[in-house]
C-alpha cells in the first residue's frame, strides 16, 4: 500500500492521492524500453490495482507526474507539478491542493531548505554541510496543530564515495532513535531518481522504500550510487534490494525485502517496475 508518515501519530499509516502501495510477489511484467529517460513506475505487479505513476518532462526536469490506478488513464486528478529555476534547479511542487514545497540553495547551489506542507501538517528540513559535504538533517515541524514548527529530529550523515553510507537519527532531546547503515552498488544514481527523492514529500508518490528507507527517501538526493541493502542497529535486520538492470544499467525492477523484526519502518516485499523512453 502507499504509505505516508503522519507525525501526529509517529509512523501511523496515512492514505494519500487516490492509490495504494501492495506489498507483493514480484512476478514478470513488462519493464524497460529502450531510452535513458524514466516516464512510468508501477508499484506492485498488478496495473489494475497498484499504483500507476507517468512522469512528464520539459526537457530533462520533470515537469508533473499523475498518478493512476489503472494504466493508461490520464483523466486522473492526482497530478503533481514541479517547477524550476533559470539554473534546472527544482524551487517548487504542489499538487491539487493537499501537498507544497518549496526547495531552497544556497549561492554554492546546494539544498539548504525544504519548507512543505502536507494535509495540514508544516514540516521544515533543513540541511548543513562539512567541507561542502552533507552532514547534518534537521526536521522540524507543527503536527499540524499551526504554529511555528518545532524540531522534531535530527540526522547526522557519514558520506563515502559519494553516498549516505550511515545515518544516526535522535530526537529533540539528543536521544539515539535509529543507527542505519547503508551499502551501494555501481549503479549511478540517475538525475531523474534525484528529482523523484527531493518530490516524495511525505512519500506523497508512495516510493520511499526503493530510495533507501521509509522516512528517508529525500536523502537519496545526495547519493551518486543505487542504494544495495541497509542494516538496523536497533534490530540487526537486514533489508535486501534486488534491482534488475537494463543495458544501460538503469533500474527496470526493484524488489525490496523489508524484515518485520526492523520497527522503524514498513515491513514487508514491495516491488517497482521503470519503463523508459
Amino acid at each position: 500500500m502507499k504509505i505516508t508518515i503522519s507525525i501526529i501519530s509517529f509512523f501511523a499509516f496515512l492514505l494519500c492521492f487516490t492509490a495504494c502501495k501492495k506489498a507483493s510477489t514480484p512476478s514478470s511484467n513488462n519493464t524497460g524500453g529502450v531510452g535513458t529517460q524514466l516516464v512510468r513506475i508501477q508499484q506492485g505487479t498488478d496495473p489494475t490495482e497498484d499504483t500507476v505513476l507517468k512522469i512528464v518532462y520539459t526537457g530533462n526536469n520533470i515537469h508533473y507526474i499523475y498518478d493512476s490506478i489503472f494504466d493508461g488513464d490520464t483523466s486522473t486528478p492526482d497530478t503533481l507539478y514541479a517547477t524550476y529555476d533559470g539554473s534546472g534547479k527544482l524551487i517548487s511542487a504542489a499538487d491539487n491542493g493537499n501537498v507544497s514545497a518549496t526547495y531552497t540553495y544556497n549561492s554554492s547551489g546546494m539544498l539548504t531548505q525544504i519548507d512543505n506542507m502536507q494535509f495540514g501538517e508544516h514540516e521544515i528540513y533543513n540541511y548543513t554541510y562539512t567541507g561542502g559535504v552533507i552532514s547534518q538533517k534537521t526536521w522540524a515541524t507543527d503536527a499540524g496543530q499551526g504554529g511555528t514548527p518545532i524540531l522534531y529530529r535530527v540526522s547526522n550523515y557519514t558520506v563515502t564515495n559519494g553516498n549516505i553510507s550511515e545515518i544516526k537519527l535522535y530526537d529533540r532531546a539528543n536521544n539515539l532513535q535509529d543507527d542505519l547503515t547503508f551499502t551501494y552498488g555501481s549503479q549511478a544514481q540517475s538525475a531523474t531518481f534525484k528529482q523523484l527523492g527531493l518530490l516524495n514529500i511525505g512519500n506523497l508518490l508512495g516510493i520511499d522504500n526503493f530510495s533507501g528507507f521509509d522516512d528517508y527517501s529525500l536523502d537519496s538526493y545526495f547519493n551518486s550510487n543505487v542504494i544495495s541493502s541497509f542494516t538496523e542497529v536497533s534490530s540487526g535486520s537486514v533489508a535486501t534490494f534486488t534491482n534488475t538492470f537494463n543495458s544501460g544499467q538503469l533500474p527496470v525492477k526493484i524488489v525490496n525485502n523489508i524484515p518485520g523484526t526492523i520497527n522503524s519502518g514498513t515491513s514487508g516485499l514491495f516491488t517497482w517496475f521503470f519503463t523508459y523512453q
